[in-house]
């Protein structure tokens, strides 16, 4: 039997409409919160994509990401505002062309409200003018007798320094890594490492000598830029070497902070 007397009307539109934000407010009612974002960057003739299983590839950084609940897009085009209007990280693993002004400027903006980038270097001169804005650069191509794990540009480095993305990082394999100039600089070789200018594994004279930072931060308004004088650090094939897929879990958790 239908009890509603007749003429009786349910709740007009803009009564549905209050109710329902009434509703939202209640604990346990509130709207879903967004997942935080990844934005890779594949624009800038990257040799080693970000999404590959191959080994040098980096999907098990990536899957650490995920694992985190990040959603993942892939950026093929020149950078714009739009691109990283929702991210949370940026990630640039090797690029070999320079980004234009216009997409260094996006990338200014989204660190100064906040964001988090993540460079991994390959070649370090698609990348000069970009990090000299945060007063970051970079040395040589790093070798090392003291920690050498393969060849003489293939080490061991134990001199991590304080942060956040090395908690728990007692060793970190490097496999070819540029010397890293930044505000802050972390995962320092030993004294005896130099920067190899004609690559053959030996000291030679002119050669600078001495300790040198492999990954170097800049902090700029809200936001930070992480650069890792390495490539290989990260992926596939290096990452379960050493500590280096700890450091991978921090950078995830740092970049969410």
């Amino acid at each position: 039997m239908n009890n509603k007397r007749p003429g009786a009307k349910g709740p007009s539109g803009a009564h549905t409409i209050l109710l329902l934000l009434l509703l939202a407010t209640l604990p346990g009612c509130s709207q879903p919160q967004a997942r935080p974002k990844l934005v890779i960057d594949y624009a800038h003739g990257e040799i080693f994509m970000p999404l590959d299983v191959r080994p040098l590839g980096y999907s098990s950084f990536d899957g650490l990401f995920q694992e985190a609940g990040y959603e993942t897009a892939v950026v093929t085009e020149p950078l714009t505002t739009g691109d990283l209007k929702d991210a949370d990280v940026y990630l640039l693993a090797g690029p070999m062309v320079e980004l234009g002004e216009d997409e260094e400027k996006v990338v200014r903006d989204f660190v100064e409200q906040g964001g988090k980038v993540i460079v991994l270097v390959h070649i370090s001169k698609p990348l000069e003018r970009f990090l000299a804005a945060y007063n970051i650069s970079f040395g040589w191509v790093i070798a090392e007798d003291e920690n050498r794990l393969d060849g003489p540009h293939d080490f061991r480095v134990m001199d991590m320094g304080e942060a956040s993305f090395l908690e728990g990082v007692d060793t970190l394999g490097f496999y070819g890594a540029f010397s890293v100039k930044a505000p802050a600089e972390y995962a320092h070789t030993t004294s005896g490492a130099w920067e190899d200018y004609d690559m053959d594994g030996a000291l030679d004279e002119g050669e600078p000598k001495g300790r040198k930072a492999l990954i170097g931060l800049a902090e700029q308004g809200r936001g930070s830029i992480l650069v890792i004088g390495d490539d290989a650090v990260l992926a596939n094939a290096f990452i379960d070497r050493e500590d280096n897929r700890r450091f991978a879990r921090n950078l995830v958790a740092w970049s969410k902070g």
